[in-house]
């Protein structure tokens, strides 16, 4: 994650949904020891065994990390920066009609 700070440091107010996947690929890496220390506890406070669900919470955390930092390097961001640019400039105006 430091890498990618170093990277896009000059254009970061450009990159925020490079920063929306950092986030998630830190928040699933937070939540994996902590899911695996609560099923953990669970288990020694009241003898149920429950590491087959924190495990598949674990290896989906996994799943969805590697996703994140494939997304990262290959993505659509740059044709969701146009549309909003476009939005922003009046474009598309049909789609909120009525929405107020």
């Amino acid at each position: 994650l430091m890498i990618l700070g170093a990277k896009f440091r000059n254009n970061l107010a450009h990159r925020q949904l490079i920063l929306e996947r950092c986030f998630w690929i830190a928040t699933d890496l937070f939540a994996i020891p902590v899911t695996l220390s609560y099923a953990q506890n669970i288990s020694a406070r009241f003898g149920l065994e429950v590491f087959d669900l924190a495990d598949m919470f674990c290896r989906q955390a996994g799943l969805r990390i590697d996703e994140q930092f494939r997304n990262i390097w290959k993505n659509e961001d740059h044709l969701a920066r146009l549309i909003a640019s476009k939005i922003m400039e009046g474009h598309y105006k049909f789609l909120h009609e009525g929405v107020m």
